[in-house]
């Protein structure tokens, strides 16, 4: 439980330090953006696999 509760924390960092790496500039549009694709995604996706699994 604890792991998939600490994952995306992990996923996150290495995606944000990866996102500066390749362009520093457009770094912090880019980090907004892959944020917000993440709660949107986490929004539609958990109330339809619950509906799925019922």
């Amino acid at each position: 439980m604890t792991t998939g509760i600490a994952t995306p924390f992990i996923l996150y960092n290495t995606a944000f330090a990866v996102l500066v790496q390749i362009d520093p500039q457009a770094a912090p549009r880019r980090i907004t953006l892959l944020t917000l694709i993440a709660g949107f995604s986490s929004t539609l996706f958990w109330p339809l696999a619950t509906a799925l699994l019922q």
